[in-house]
């Protein structure tokens, strides 16, 4: 069921939708462009959740609301998320002549300060005993390990390479435009072991999955989750009393590289 359709501009504009139809229209926009879905599912969460957070303003003055849910956010990158994805829609609309300004002009994102950190050496080595490589899913899980601490790529880069992405001959996985946070390619080199751990894993695939599934894909040939990845990293850490992230193995690349 659709909300009350509204006027964008608060009552001035001649032409009304819902806020539904103008996310469809901002997100097909965004597709059109190249958005990557990961972006365009955050931008339908985002804003999904601020209009069903505060139903009653669309055809009134959103300002206060935004403002409030704004200053609910409890992180810096929960602040920016919300403001850089409303701000957005609210651009576009304003082109489309829905809209006679943009209730978040005059603010600005926040930056969370930095928080480099120096994982050991061991502790990386102890984190890689704990996945067992017996397994479709600890190999797998071994693997993945290996190859962001040998490339730094980003989870979900990661989790979206297919195997015509990985050249096992010049030891080279390829991040295509559509999956890279950037949306510029980039070729990414790894080591003879992390070789040796991808052939393995490739080896052992359903042959009924081909080239569709990923790389590192659930056992049942299904895409693994950014979130899923989380959490198997939040376990073994946990097993070995680390405190690590998916995003702290690409940090931990940078400072070996370095």
């Amino acid at each position: 069921m659709k909300h009350r359709v509204g006027s964008l501009d608060y009552g001035r504009s001649q032409r009304t939708i819902s806020w539904e139809d103008a996310l469809e229209a901002f997100l097909t926009f965004k597709q059109a462009q190249g958005l990557r879905p990961r972006s365009i599912a955050d931008y339908r969460e985002t804003i999904t959740q601020f209009f069903k957070t505060y139903p009653d303003v669309w055809a009134s003055d959103c300002k206060p609301s935004l403002l409030r849910w704004l200053a609910e956010a409890k992180s810096p990158a929960t602040y920016s998320l919300r403001f850089i994805n409303l701000r957005a829609i609210f651009k576009w609309c304003m082109g489309q002549g829905w809209v006679k300004n943009n209730p978040l002009d005059g603010l600005s994102r926040r930056r969370a300060p930095g928080k480099a950190r120096l994982i050991e050496i061991d502790s990386l080595r102890l984190l890689l005993r704990q996945p067992n490589p017996k397994t479709f899913v600890g190999l797998r899980d071994y693997s993945l390990i290996l190859l962001t601490l040998d490339t730094g790529m980003r989870p979900g880069e990661a989790l979206s390479l297919l195997p015509i992405d990985v050249n096992m001959t010049s030891r080279e996985a390829h991040i295509r435009p559509e999956i890279a946070k950037t949306g510029l390619p980039r070729t990414l080199p790894f080591s003879p072991s992390t070789a040796q751990s991808l052939a393995r894993l490739l080896a052992v695939r359903h042959p009924l999955w081909e080239d569709d599934a990923p790389v590192f894909c659930s056992q049942d040939g299904n895409a693994l989750r950014v979130n899923s990845w989380y959490q198997r990293i939040k376990k073994y850490s946990d097993n070995c009393s680390l405190n690590l992230k998916p995003y702290d193995l690409r940090h931990a690349f940078a400072t070996i590289f370095l």
